[in-house]
């Protein structure tokens, strides 16, 4: 079960938020440590210096970035008032149709 949560902060809901995340991300183990290169990570830069902001990392890549956002697009504009993901105080979690 994955569940994203916007804390209030964000224009869509948590269920539309929870959406995208599942759709755009493979969130299985084994895919996230292929995608983040983390077999092939070198510690010894990772801890100098820090490696926040640092594209040397795949991890500080933002790849997803126009995936993310039109994927965004696609759900905010499949939701309408009849559709019970358009409920606002839905918190998402229990994604299972995507």
């Amino acid at each position: 079960m994955v569940a994203v949560k916007g804390f209030g902060t964000s224009a869509l809901t948590d269920h539309q938020l929870t959406r995208i995340v599942c759709r755009v991300f493979d969130l299985r183990p084994a895919a996230i440590i292929d995608h983040l290169q983390l077999r092939k990570v070198s510690y010894s830069e990772t801890s100098s210096y820090g490696h926040f902001g640092n594209l040397l990392f795949p991890w500080e890549d933002v790849d997803k970035l126009e995936t993310l956002t039109k994927t965004a697009r696609e759900i905010v504009a499949a939701t309408d008032a009849s559709d019970p993901d358009a409920d606002p105080n839905d918190t998402g979690g229990q994604i299972h149709d995507d």
